[in-house]
């Protein structure tokens, strides 16, 4: 039940984040992106085995892929204020 509950928040903060700043993203660092995806598939990968296996190995996969994406973009957002804030 656990692993169902972090996959569908992790699905429901990538759609809400990515699809209204889909343009901007893909303007944005291609690195970023390129790591934000691919643990974003990591991710959803180990949670759809977590789902369907429920093996903690895969559920421990799926929140750590689920912290650093959290990490990531919180690192992101302070550093796109802190450029704003001293461009203006």
């Amino acid at each position: 039940m656990v692993a169902f509950i972090v996959l569908a928040l992790g699905v429901l903060a990538s759609v809400s984040a990515v699809v209204p700043g889909f343009a901007a993203l893909l303007a944005g660092s291609r690195v970023y992106l390129l790591v934000a995806s691919l643990f974003g598939l990591l991710a959803f990968g180990s949670g759809i085995v977590t789902v369907v296996n429920a093996t903690e190995y895969t559920l421990a996969i799926m929140v750590i892929a689920t912290v650093v994406l959290w990490a990531m973009a919180t690192l992101r957002h302070a550093s796109a204020h802190r450029r704003t804030a001293v461009t203006r």
